[in-house]
């Protein structure tokens, strides 16, 4: 009996380690499929992991989008940065122009199992039969889209153009695709650490029409939308809220109106700078005046965007919307206080309507009725 006994007991403890092997493989195995079949088990994961390959339902990354990228500079880079960043939807292929070299290789780098470069734009547009964005010039669409065929049978294949001045109805006249399969999608270079918010319209020729028409009901317009849109759009929506967010404009009037905010990067960074030189000619060091101003902007902004219960849109008092966090901080202001009086001396010399004008002559230069300059 000691023997028996003794036998079963070493051949329990004999067994112990071989099944956490075996668990331990499992979890590997289980692992690699969602972590980007990383090496690395019980791997923590970071913020915007640089991942290379996208999970999918077969573990591979044939069952992903394939996506193209006609032209690759800054911003195309960025928007690649972010898509393959994110988990949220499966991506198979990342085709992307070879110019510019550095930054195509940059992205090739970054994402070796993601990434194909090309030299040939028809071949990328032939390997990219979900979504290709174009990212040029203005003055180069023509010539680059030249020629090119696309795949009007494939009604999901969308092209996405970030040329704010392109016109949708000339690209589904260049491209031969439907019109619901081109798209405008504006956004900041931000896209690719999943900051800032995509403005993205797609074309809608039946609903368009309809919107000229003050006196069509809005029942009837949202039911045209409803039959001539892009298959693709779900599966668009949702790529671009992860990787920061999305705003749909129903029309392009709308999109104009909201890409001002997009087009004051170069205004805020102004402000930003005079306040650092103004203070250089106070005696304060270069050093010290660009950390506080621009840890101070920072600071400020972030406020401003930090969303409190009063301010929730379900949230009303006797019957007047809450206010929103914009109107909070201003009504924050110390009365006859510092921050209060700068206000007011900017209001009193015009420097607010100043900003409007300059909004006015972003949304003419947009919509081709100026060039903007005032």
């Amino acid at each position: 009996p000691f023997d028996i006994e003794h036998n079963f007991k070493r051949m329990q403890m004999q067994m112990q380690p071989r099944k956490k092997k075996i668990m331990t493989a499992n979890n590997q195995e289980s692992h690699q499929k969602s972590a980007s079949n990383s090496n690395v088990v019980d791997r923590p994961t970071p913020t915007l992991p640089p991942t290379t390959t996208k999970p999918s339902t077969t573990g591979t990354t044939d069952n992903g989008l394939r996506i193209g990228f006609i032209g690759c500079g800054t911003i195309a880079e960025a928007i690649a940065t972010g898509i393959a960043r994110q988990t949220k939807v499966p991506i198979a292929q990342i085709n992307v122009s070879r110019r510019s070299r550095q930054k195509s290789q940059a992205l090739l780098d970054s994402f070796p199992e993601l990434v194909i470069i090309h030299d040939d734009t028809q071949d990328l547009v032939d390997q990219s039969p979900d979504l290709v964005f174009l990212c040029v010039l203005p003055e180069h669409v023509d010539s680059v889209l030249e020629g090119v065929k696309f795949s009007p049978d494939q009604t999901q294949q969308t092209l996405i153009s970030i040329v704010a001045s392109a016109n949708l109805t000339d690209l589904a006249e260049k491209t031969s695709l439907p019109s619901r399969c081109i798209a405008k999608m504006i956004c900041t270079p931000s896209i690719a650490q999943h900051d800032g918010v995509c403005l993205l319209h797609l074309s809608n020729p039946k609903a368009a029409a309809v919107s000229t028409k003050q006196q069509q009901q809005e029942e009837k317009k949202e039911e045209l939308q409803r039959q001539e849109e892009n298959p693709m759009k779900s599966t668009i929506m949702e790529l671009f809220n992860a990787v920061g967010g999305c705003v749909e404009c129903k029309t392009e009037d709308q999109l104009h109106t909201l890409m001002s905010s997009m087009c004051v990067m170069g205004p805020l960074y102004g402000l930003m700078q005079t306040h650092i030189q103004w203070m250089i000619s106070k005696g304060i060091s270069k050093e010290d005046a660009n950390f506080l101003v621009t840890r101070q902007y920072t600071a400020i902004v972030k406020d401003s965007t930090t969303t409190t219960e009063e301010e929730s849109p379900n949230n009303k008092s006797g019957g007047v919307e809450a206010e929103t966090r914009i109107e909070q901080l201003i009504g924050e202001q110390t009365k006859n206080g510092i921050n209060e009086q700068a206000l007011s001396n900017w209001d009193r010399h015009g420097a607010l309507q100043s900003y409007k004008n300059v909004l006015d002559s972003i949304v003419d230069r947009l919509e081709g009725t100026s060039d903007g300059a005032l």
